[in-house]
């Protein structure tokens, strides 16, 4: 066998070997992608494969039963709470998200919609709800909103059909909030939230939509 003869066939092997890789790279890439864009284990009732792709909703007209993408992590709407304050309306959607209470606050803002992401916070007895600033987790919070609201209820909320809320709403030089709440002059409720850009979440139709049952 000649030199030549041997340059090519070590060449071939070499070309062999990286289009093998090349495969194996592209399959182990698919996978993870397919692995991270899965489906969210949804009731298959509520909408079929296409409306969960095409079909989107705008915050203001969420429902209950409808599927909530945070950020790539999804949620159904669970239960509803209308605030009205005088001139003033805004909603609550209460999200089902086990081991944790999290919602969604949406109000129109000066023709802007407003959508705040809200997770519960274990009530720090040292705070008081109404101080002009508080600080938590090394941020300085100053009183940004305040008032008294009428609500009605939607949905397993365990509060009455209609009611009286109080709140303080706190804003950092971060843009990152506290609120503190309370129903009918129960306890204290604290969340942290933050405000939700039109990349970070869309809303798809769920069974009251659709008519499945």
């Amino acid at each position: 066998m000649s030199p030549l003869e041997i340059v090519l066939i070590i060449a071939l092997a070499a070309l062999l070997i990286i289009g093998a890789i090349v495969v194996v790279a592209i399959l182990t890439k698919n996978r993870r992608r397919r692995n991270g864009q899965a489906k969210p284990s949804y009731n298959q009732n509520a909408a079929n494969a296409s409306a969960w792709e095409s079909r989107t909703i705008t915050a203001d007209k969420m429902q209950i039963t409808d599927f909530v993408d945070i950020g790539g992590q999804t949620y159904e709407v669970k239960a509803h709470l209308a605030f009205t304050e005088g001139k003033y309306t805004w909603s609550e959607f209460w999200l089902d998200s086990p081991g944790s209470k999290v919602w969604l606050s949406v109000e129109r803002v000066h023709d802007k919609l407003e959508v705040i992401q809200w997770t519960e916070l274990p009530m720090i007895e040292d705070f008081k709800p109404g101080s002009k600033k508080l600080a938590y987790n090394g941020l300085e919070y100053m009183l940004d909103d305040d008032g008294e609201a009428d609500y009605r209820s939607t949905g397993p909320t365990d509060l009455p059909d209609t009611g009286t809320a109080e709140y303080f709403d706190y804003k950092a030089a971060d843009g990152q909030m506290l609120s503190f709440e309370r129903f009918d002059g129960d306890e204290w409720e604290m969340a942290e939230g933050w405000d939700l850009g039109s990349d970070w979440i869309s809303i798809h139709p769920g069974v009251s939509r659709t008519g499945s049952k």
